[in-house]
């Protein structure tokens, strides 16, 4: 699956791959989807101050330089690549 790394690294510790920003926190992954009535991009800002470093997003963002962004161009099927823990190590 294509992919861009925006910016940041993909060698990154993380515990959980998360879709809900109020599940946000340090060493997760938070996936951002184009609903048909949200837009969880809208969410960045609270997700970045809960601690998250590591997005998956389909639309270009400003994020500090310390977050790594991975711009893909169908969530869908990157929701279940990520699950599979292909992309970034998860820890043991």
């Amino acid at each position: 699956m294509k992919y861009d790394l925006v910016c940041g690294s993909l060698d990154q510790n993380v515990d959980e791959v998360i879709y809900d920003s109020r599940k946000a926190r340090p060493d997760s992954v938070f996936v951002c989807i184009q609903g048909s009535t949200r837009d969880s991009h809208e969410f960045i800002p609270d997700v970045l101050r809960a601690g998250c470093k590591v997005l998956v997003v389909e639309k270009e963002v400003e994020v500090p330089a310390d977050v790594t962004v991975i711009r893909v161009a169908d969530d869908s099927r990157w929701r279940s690549f990520l699950r599979r823990d292909s992309v970034i190590r998860q820890r043991n």
